[in-house]
């Protein structure tokens, strides 16, 4: 029989990086009655930033795109179209902690609506990049 726990220890700040300590408690045992503990420490990275889905989409005219961030970080979230060429720039900044959702109007840099299809917004904040899929429809 093996019973796990996992506990969380707590989180520590280190320069540019936030780490989760995590503690690992496995008791494994017979039928007989003979039993051992075991613990294990395991430090985990948590990323800058998490890009979530945006919505609604697909949209027409308008689309929200929800971020969150572990710590003060530069932030730069842009869009770019199926082809990988730049759009548009929707944030670039340095944010706080916290949660954040960027609003894109389906207009490229300069005011243009841009044509019906998919979009890709890509989010950069220190050493974490994420993207995801945005539809245009008309």
């Amino acid at each position: 029989m093996v019973v796990a726990e996992i506990i969380m220890a707590g989180r520590i700040k280190r320069p540019g990086l936030i780490v989760a300590i995590v503690s690992v408690i496995v008791m494994t045992g017979s039928l007989n009655g003979s039993a051992q503990v075991n613990r294990h420490e395991e430090i985990i990275c948590l990323p800058a930033a998490q890009l979530h889905q945006n919505y609604p989409n697909p949209f027409n005219p308008r689309t929200m795109i929800p971020f969150s961030l572990e710590r003060d970080s530069r932030v730069t979230l842009a869009i770019f179209d199926e082809k990988d060429r730049f759009v548009k720039t929707l944030v670039d900044q340095e944010l706080a902690p916290g949660k954040y959702v960027a609003t894109w109007n389906g207009r490229d840099r300069h005011g243009t609506a841009v044509c019906a299809g998919i979009y890709y917004y890509k989010l950069r904040a220190e050493n974490t990049f994420n993207q995801g899929k945005a539809i245009v429809l008309k």
